[in-house]
């Protein structure tokens, strides 16, 4: 992949990590969670890549949105949180 594309690929991925924050921010909202939403308002708009939580975040590979679901029985997160219980 050309550097040019490289950079445009990061950028929609810091970008659609930033909107899923947002989003979140507003399901919060809906379901009277003033200071959830708030938190996740400020993150989508303040974390960069200076932390290295911020560069996790906003780098995450894959689809971050599908990976935050709750897991089910047949996940694999969740046998593995059940297996360290």
């Amino acid at each position: 992949m050309p550097p040019s594309s490289q950079t445009e690929a990061l950028g929609a991925k810091e970008a659609g990590a930033r909107r899923n924050f947002h989003d979140q921010a507003g399901y919060c909202r809906e379901l009277g969670s003033p200071f959830t939403a708030e938190l996740c308002d400020l993150l989508g708009s303040r974390l960069d890549h200076s932390s290295r939580f911020g560069r996790r975040v906003l780098g995450w590979p894959g689809n971050a949105r599908a990976d935050a679901r709750e897991p089910d029985d047949f996940s694999w997160d969740h046998k593995v949180i059940s297996a360290e219980i």
